[in-house]
């Protein structure tokens, strides 16, 4: 028996279920179709970190009489926390470009901007990790980074069910597989397992 689920890698296939985050947020959610025509130059150029998921009313860093422009750069900090479909398509992208953006998840971050800042050098282009018209022309050439996947009978024979945290019941195994198929597929194309649950 096999299944088909879409799934992302950094050969030819993406996951193309909605993100559940994304509905709450009410953003678009991602999907196969999201991804594939996802347009690079809508990730933006510059990236500022989010804060700490840290209460700003709460903590007296904005007071209750804020500012709409002010209460509108805290919304917007917050979206940078909702997967992208551009994102996910660039994360496809540089892994496979070998500038590998960590786990695939279709957020901006650190592990994303340091991906784009490699392939900059890789490519002799300005390192700023800002994705500008040089760094789409460069890695933008591939019109499909999504495709479907059928879950086969080697892809569930390397789960071995719950993993032992004590180092020494783990070297008695036979073989350290992983402890669900999910798991061994998100390893498999490089991605978060929340985004291939979703």
């Amino acid at each position: 028996m096999s299944r088909t689920v879409c799934l992302l890698a950094f050969t030819t296939t993406m996951v193309c279920f909605p993100l559940a985050a994304s509905a709450a947020s009410g953003a678009e959610p991602i999907s196969a179709t999201s991804i594939n025509a996802a347009r690079l130059d809508a990730i933006p150029a510059s990236y500022e970190p989010a804060p700490n998921n840290v209460d700003p009313i709460a903590t007296g860093s904005i007071g209750a009489s804020a500012t709409s422009a002010q209460v509108a750069t805290l919304v917007r900090k917050s979206e940078a926390e909702v997967p992208s479909a551009a994102v996910a398509k660039l994360q496809v992208l540089l892994d496979r470009a070998g500038a590998s953006p960590g786990v695939i998840d279709g957020l901006d971050g650190a592990n994303f901007r340091n991906a784009v800042s490699a392939f900059e050098a890789m490519k002799r282009l300005p390192e700023d990790a800002k994705i500008g018209p040089q760094v789409i022309a460069a890695i933008d050439g591939v019109n499909q980074v999504i495709g479907s996947y059928v879950i086969e009978a080697q892809d569930i024979a390397v789960v071995v069910g719950p993993i032992p945290k004590d180092y020494a019941r783990m070297a008695e195994m036979k073989y350290l597989g992983y402890a669900t198929v999910t798991e061994g597929l998100a390893e498999r194309f490089h991605m978060g397992e929340d985004l291939l649950k979703a």
